[in-house]
């Protein structure tokens, strides 16, 4: 009898494994949170645990490489969205002659190409793996 619980109990880790290593994006987001974990409970941070719990919880439930993808290429749209946003106040302010406004939408457009760059960099290394 106990043979053949050991032999089902290899047989389905055998088969879990496969699915496990299947998302290894999840995997390193899922290392994160713990990570975080950690930290927020070293510092005594019980409602930042909590949340952080939850979202790991939902990560190893929910989470799929292709998922994280696809929540990517949505934060790359949006951000490219904020930028021709910007763009246009840009050219708005210019065509009313406020070039203090110009300076300081320069600025916020320097910091979102920023961040549409390091998106992609992220899509990148999640699309290699």
């Amino acid at each position: 009898m106990a043979t053949k619980h050991l032999a089902a109990l290899l047989l389905m880790c055998g088969l879990v494994t496969p699915v496990m290593a299947s998302n290894p994006a999840c995997d390193q987001k899922a290392s994160e949170l713990e990570r975080q974990i950690q930290y927020a409970r070293e510092a005594g941070n019980n409602h930042r645990v909590a949340g952080l719990e939850k979202a790991l919880s939902a990560v190893r439930k929910n989470c799929t490489d292709a998922g994280l993808i696809r929540e990517k290429k949505h934060d790359i749209a949006e951000q490219e969205d904020d930028i021709d946003e910007i763009l246009e106040d840009i050219r708005e302010k210019e065509s009313e002659g406020r070039y203090d406004k110009v300076k300081s939408l320069e600025r916020k457009l320097e910091r979102e190409r920023a961040e549409l760059e390091h998106l992609r960099q992220e899509l990148s290394t999640l699309e290699k793996r």
